[in-house]
């Protein structure tokens, strides 16, 4: 009986070994197979110009003097400052949410000229041509991201700061200089746009739509000059199209493959090959098949069903992938609903400005580009509607649901007059 037992346990040694050394054997195989695709794909993306790897989100070396982000730097304390203060005066939002009455307005006042280097400040970053912060792409991928939490937070405070400014301005019936802020805040928000990852181009949506509430508020307080609502108009048009997110996207990549290689550098080596491999291949497959669907306009996306491409592999880090889906079909819609009440307010800004009556059968009547005035979630007109109190101009929002222009909960989306108390 022992000499079977011994006889078996030396067998099952030898096909253990022999497995082992034909796993080693395949490793090396596919490794070197998928390693080939991987590379090509690799220098594919390097030939398009598009980042590959952390180091690769390094912002570009640019003049101090051209750079909005140093502009905003030099002022950052003052302008945190005036948002404290800003919180003492409006707890709830940090910021003045209709005309100021007396009091708030004086507070205000004062506030402003206790901090008098912070608006000038912001006004000269967004008066810039270029934009870049500083990153530090040798920093670990969690670090990384770590950092550029940080650095949004004093973006949406110097946008809550501008808007404050404008709500000002606008009480004190100065609109032209009210919607100068407003394109200012539009050219920051630009700005922003253009930094890495998914998250920043969220913010950038986020403070785009600050500025724009604010731009409709003095719009709708009284008649601003043909000068000012075309600058507006200028601006608004920057903000209309998906090149944020599509770059929000390639940044994305870099950065998820980046810590593919990280969570990769912890296995064992006799895995750590193919299994990166195939990892990086399995977001670059992801992110392709996310860019290829922008290119399909949003109506049509329900056609093409859900997302297929990470779904084709079996791998232990699919689940990241699977993670990342929702946060980017929910880039998509915020970029959606910004074109959407991009044009809205177009649409507004013209009607006003040509004096019209009566909703026009025709959007492209009122000078703007035919695509202006297109409801991005449906491909039909933007809804225009003459209410006693102004004009509601809307988008029937992600949900594709006319709820009659309820604007609250972002139900539709666009821009009406304030109703009741």
């Amino acid at each position: 009986m022992r000499r079977r037992v011994l006889k078996f346990l030396k067998w099952a040694a030898i096909a253990t070994g022999l497995s082992l050394v034909a796993f080693f054997l395949w490793s090396v195989w596919y490794t070197g197979v998928t390693g080939r695709r991987l590379e090509a794909r690799l220098d594919a993306l390097r030939r398009a110009g598009d980042p590959v790897s952390l180091a690769d989100l390094a912002p570009r070396p640019i003049s101090p003097e051209t750079n909005a982000d140093a502009a905003l730097q030099d002022v950052a304390a003052e302008v945190e400052a005036v948002q404290k203060g800003l919180m003492a005066i409006f707890p709830n939002t940090g910021r003045p949410e209709g005309a100021l009455d007396p009091e708030s307005q004086a507070r205000v006042e004062a506030l402003f000229r206790d901090h008098p280097r912070a608006i000038p400040g912001i006004l000269e970053a967004a008066g810039r041509p270029d934009y870049a912060s500083d990153r530090d792409v040798s920093l670990p991928t969690q670090e990384f991201l770590s950092r550029r939490m940080d650095a949004i937070q004093g973006r949406r405070t110097a946008s809550r700061v501008l808007a404050a400014w404008s709500m000002l301005l606008t009480t004190q019936g100065k609109l032209d200089e009210a919607i100068a802020a407003n394109v200012a805040g539009l050219r920051l928000s630009a700005h922003w746009a253009r930094e890495p990852l998914i998250i920043d181009y969220l913010v950038s949506v986020a403070t785009t739509r600050v500025a724009m509430t604010e731009a409709e508020k003095t719009l709708r307080s009284g008649p601003a000059s043909e000068e000012s609502r075309r600058a507006l108009d200028a601006e608004l048009a920057r903000h209309d199209g998906l090149d944020g997110y599509r770059r929000a996207l390639r940044t994305e990549r870099a950065f998820s493959m980046a810590v593919c290689r990280e969570m990769a550098s912890q296995m064992l080596f006799w895995m750590r090959g193919w299994l990166l491999n195939n990892a990086l291949l399995m977001f670059m497959d992801f992110y392709e098949e996310q860019l290829e669907r922008s290119r399909t306009p949003y109506p049509g996306l329900a056609a093409l069903g859900p997302a297929t491409a990470a779904r084709a592999y079996w791998h232990p880090m699919r689940p990241l992938a699977d993670l990342l889906e929702p946060s980017v079909l929910a880039a998509r819609r915020a970029a959606e609903t910004q074109r959407a009440a991009v044009r809205g307010l177009r649409v507004l800004n013209a009607l006003q400005r040509l004096g019209v009556d009566e909703p026009p059968a025709d959007l492209t009547t009122l000078d703007l580009p035919a695509e202006a005035t297109v409801d991005p979630f449906t491909g039909r007109p933007l809804i225009v509607k003459k209410l006693a109190e102004g004009w509601l101009v809307y988008s029937v929002g992600p949900d594709l649901v006319d709820d009659g222009g309820t604007l609250d909960k972002a139900r539709d989306v666009g821009y009406g007059p304030v109703v009741g108390p």
